[in-house]
């Protein structure tokens, strides 16, 4: 570690009481009061007399009047001439001490503090060049197992395990689960041609929620899906329509049958054989349907309260559901939270299916609005890369905004966020057969309202919602008051804004085009209408499909009869979500890792 980065750690508070000890305060501030031990004292008030930074040195001198000795701790370079590696020397001076026993118990100390230090420092080097990575699976409605979709979705993405791709199952720590548990993924090279410098290590995590959704009646989902029935064909999304248009006519049909039949009896009561023959009709029909729900009334009501319940009992903000909708999200903040705070990840990716897709993207924003404005005081900040998003989002011609490549904005964003000690690790979410695509009828009364909550920031876009200066300049960003660690003022620290997500996390959505009746994924969809350009929407393409093409569930699915992708190159569905995920990502990590404070991995 350079003389350069290893004073401005040294130096920090937080740091002093780690190699130094508790109690401990020294200000790299000339003139100022500190607090450091003496040889009779395990604490002694001492007068900063020196504090200078030259020619790639730190020096700090103070005097103790107590005791009369002096106090010297000076970091320099001390360039290694075989590897031409940066190092430093911390050299401590403790003068004018009296006494045999003072200079035993000062040596002593200070050997220890010393021994402190560079454990700390080596902790540090390990975790910049073993960088870890976390990727957390989000299942969709039904009534999931824990750890079935996580186990089937390890098996897709990294493949079975061999002596080459060896994994771990572990008690998953972070969540308040019992029942879940983590995968861990042993770091591996990059497949011969890519790019990326290998898999860091990687630990995959479920976020479980189907417990939190229990006890739905079929009445719930009936008026959930009665409020969608009755919505504007115009707000409809076109492949949709038919099949709104259908239960329609079924319902009107069954209506006007029954007005029929009631005008009937009443225009002719003097015919009762008719009126007899036409209720014999009915009651037939009513029997034969009798016998037909009995058949279908268990899986039915399972299909109305245990599959389409969970997404009426989500979506639709009514006192009963607000309460359940809350367990689900506060589940995924804390995750996400405890990922953030234990120090232990580089980077998070969220995958999410159906209506996972839907929590993730309600966690990933409450998430954000939690950790967006935390920094570390940093010596020193850029804002450069965020300046960059805020500037691609001005309206230009549509050649110049062509030649725009937004993921690099964004992915360049993420890491002066993280170079500027801020803490958010979310890098990707990549959503797949996503009912976000029909966000206006799920998540809003209307189109015109669902357009206000996204310009009022309440639902973040990808780009996000910037508000324009009066010289005309979008921003999505405001500044704080920041201070440098001797209490002086440095100016403002920009942060993101409450919508501002995505600029920093990058957005992709898989999805099997719809087709048909139910071919494809009837649920899912493109995105980019509904919530921004800067998602990249991807058809794909499932090895082997379902009943009459029904794919909805096929994003993962790697049986073995499914046999090799033949269609069209770039669209094999478990290549798309590989390449989605960006898991080889260890060059980049261990490149961040370098550039970031030393500090922050404290």
């Amino acid at each position: 570690m350079g003389s350069a980065e290893l004073g401005a750690l040294l130096f920090r508070p937080e740091m002093i009481e780690k190699w130094i000890g508790p109690g401990v305060v020294l200000p790299f501030r000339q003139g100022a009061l500190a607090t450091a031990p003496a040889p009779d004292s395990p604490l002694a008030q001492y007068l900063v007399t020196q504090a200078t930074y030259a020619e790639g040195a730190f020096t700090l001198t103070a005097d103790c009047e107590a005791s009369g000795t002096s106090l010297t701790i000076r970091i320099a370079p001390a360039p290694d001439p075989a590897t031409a590696a940066e190092r430093s020397v911390v050299r401590v001076t403790v003068g004018h001490i009296r006494g045999a026993t003072g200079v035993r118990s000062s040596l002593a100390f200070w050997q220890s503090a010393l021994n402190r230090l560079g454990m700390i420092v080596q902790a540090i080097r390990r975790r910049r060049n073993s960088p870890k990575q976390a990727l957390i699976v989000i299942h969709g409605i039904g009534e999931q197992q824990p750890g079935q979709t996580l186990m089937e979705f390890v098996r897709a993405v990294f493949g079975a395990e061999s002596s080459q791709t060896p994994r771990w199952v572990k008690p998953d720590v972070l969540s308040d689960s019992f029942e879940t548990r983590k995968v861990t993924i042993k770091a591996a090279a990059s497949p011969p041609g890519a790019a990326g410098g290998g898999r860091p290590t990687t630990d995959v995590y479920e976020l479980y929620w189907a417990h939190l959704v229990r006890d739905t009646t079929p009445g719930q989902v009936l008026g959930w899906m009665r409020n969608i029935l009755s919505r504007k064909l115009a707000e409809v999304p076109e492949h949709l329509r038919p099949h709104i248009l259908v239960v329609r006519t079924l319902m009107v049909g069954a209506f006007l049958a029954v007005g029929w039949f009631s005008f009937v009896a009443a225009l002719h009561p003097g015919r009762p054989a008719g009126i007899l023959a036409a209720g014999g009709v009915v009651a037939a029909a009513m029997a034969l349907l009798g016998v037909v729900l009995k058949r279908l009334i268990k899986p039915g009501t399972k299909l109305l309260t245990g599959h389409l319940g969970d997404a009426a009992r989500y979506f639709e903000p009514k006192p009963d559901n607000v309460a359940r909708r809350q367990e689900i999200r506060e589940a995924g903040v804390r995750l996400l939270e405890r990922m953030h705070e234990s120090g232990e990840y580089q980077r998070i990716v969220v995958a999410a299916h159906s209506l996972g897709s839907a929590i993730a993207y309600d966690m990933l924003t409450f998430a954000w609005n939690r950790l967006r404005q935390q920094h570390g005081d940093p010596d020193h900040a850029s804002f450069g890369a965020l300046g960059a998003v805020e500037s691609a989002l001005m309206p230009k011609r549509a050649e110049a905004a062509a030649a725009l490549a937004p993921r690099d904005l964004q992915y360049a964003a993420w890491q002066e966020h993280r170079t500027n000690s801020q803490p958010w690790l979310v890098t990707d979410l990549v959503t797949m057969g996503s009912p976000l695509t029909h966000a206006h009828l799920l998540m809003a009364r209307s189109k015109d309202s669902f357009s206000s909550m996204k310009k009022d920031r309440i639902l973040p876009t990808c780009p996000p919602q910037a508000e324009f200066t009066a010289t005309g300049h979008p921003r999505i960003s405001y500044a704080l008051p920041d201070r440098s660690m001797d209490g002086s003022f440095r100016g403002g620290f920009l942060v993101p804004n409450h919508g501002a997500l995505f600029a920093l996390t990058r957005w992709t959505n898989l999805y099997f085009p719809f087709h048909g009746i139910i071919g494809g994924d009837p649920v899912g969809g493109p995105l980019k209408e509904n919530f921004g350009d800067w998602i990249v929407d991807r058809p794909v393409q499932a090895r082997k499909a379902g009943f009459m093409g029904f794919a909805h569930t096929r994003y993962w699915a790697v049986d073995d009869r499914d046999g090799a992708y033949i269609g069209k190159p770039g669209e094999d569905h478990l290549d798309c979500l590989r390449e989605a995920l960006d898991l080889y990502s260890a060059s980049r990590l261990r490149d961040l890792a370098a550039a970031r404070p030393a500090f922050t991995y404290l």
